[in-house]
């Protein structure tokens, strides 16, 4: 029988070691826990009770998702 080819796959990147400069994200305090970019758009909105927000973000820097749970005004609702 004839040997597989070798299959090459690309080196996943590596995760950042040092802290991230300050980037100036959308929303001031919400950093990533991973690499501490504070540039971390929302992926999804969701409401929840007692007006409550959970919003999913995904650092831009390295590419790790985290959610978050916001206490929301009646204009947010």
């Amino acid at each position: 029988m004839k040997a597989r080819p070798k299959i090459e796959r690309p080196e996943p990147d590596p995760v950042p070691t040092e802290p991230a400069e300050d980037d100036g994200g959308d929303v001031v305090g919400i950093r990533c826990p991973n690499c501490a970019s504070r540039l971390c758009p929302v992926m999804w909105t969701r409401k929840t009770t007692k007006g409550r927000i959970r919003r999913a973000r995904q650092c831009v820097h390295c590419r790790r998702r985290f959610g978050t749970t916001e206490i929301a005004t009646g204009a947010q609702t």
